[in-house]
């Protein structure tokens, strides 16, 4: 009987704790994120630095995540249909405020998920100096918002007609690299040469996904057969795009073999740091 209550009560606890409204202050300035360094956009633009961006972090004992505001028509009031919610990597310091799975009008936006937890948002701050949200128990609704930390469970179509699940290509080895290009991205071509020798170098320690935007089956067919592509190519889609946070040229996602994301990069280069450990 006593183990009984003891039971009970735990559970009380625990779904008590669940329920606590928890105050997310946002204290900090977010940059937005770039395909080219942030320092030379804001040469080209100084104006970027004006771009009114606000955040902070939730730590909980099941999820850790970074929140921002974009007060996106610079009126100091974050509580308009233009004015974006956004959800990101724990201790992000630059976030991407372009429509997907991570970045949405406040307006729409009533419950947040990360690593499987679901959030309901409480209160948003007009001045933008917090955001009250709410763990959930037991909330089988979909999310507005994900936050983009590990490899997304979804498919996609490869050029052989296959339909693959991106998180097939986990195992406990090698780090996966999806990346993004098309035929009219210079920079996307010019990097052919370096995924193509990670190719041939790292086999054991990376497995590439190329996914091209935009252009048909044979112009697609053609540009694999003149740069001798031979690692999985596919095709990318609006969905897909979203689940990524695509945004720019050459974009690439990098994770770990567990499946977490480690890095988001414009430059293939970047990604050599981790595959050599």
């Amino acid at each position: 009987m006593e183990k009984l209550l003891f039971i009970l009560l735990l559970l009380f606890l625990t779904n008590t704790i669940r329920g606590q409204v928890v105050k997310v202050n946002l204290q900090e300035k977010f940059i937005i994120k770039t395909d080219l360094p942030y320092e030379k956009v804001k040469q080209m633009n100084p104006d970027i630095v004006n771009y009114d961006i606000v955040g902070g972090n939730y730590v909980g004992d099941s999820a850790e995540f970074s929140i921002a505001l974009y007060n996106a028509n610079r009126n100091n009031k974050y509580d308009e249909k233009e004015d974006i919610l956004i959800v990101s990597t724990f201790d992000a310091k630059a976030v991407s405020i372009y429509p997907s799975v991570s970045s949405q009008p406040i307006a729409e936006v009533n419950t947040i998920e990360c690593d499987g937890k679901k959030f309901s948002v409480i209160e948003i701050d007009e001045k933008g100096t917090y955001v009250k949200i709410k763990p959930l128990a037991d909330d089988l609704t979909n999310p507005d918002l994900k936050v983009f930390n590990k490899v997304p469970d979804i498919n996609f179509k490869a050029i052989t007609g296959d339909t693959i699940n991106f998180r097939s290509f986990l195992n406990k080895e090698k780090y996966v690299f999806v990346e993004f290009w098309a035929s009219w991205c210079h920079n996307c071509l010019e990097n052919f040469s370096i995924l193509k020798a990670y190719y041939r170098n790292y086999a054991d320690q990376l497995t590439l996904i190329s996914l091209n935007i935009g252009d048909s089956p044979n112009e697609i067919q053609d540009m694999i057969k003149k740069y001798d592509l031979n690692w999985t190519q596919g095709y990318s889609t609006d969905v897909i795009g979203k689940e990524f946070l695509l945004y720019g040229n050459n974009y690439g996602a990098l994770f770990d073999p567990s499946g977490k994301l480690v890095l988001i990069c414009h430059e293939p280069e970047e990604i050599k740091r981790f595959i050599d450990k």
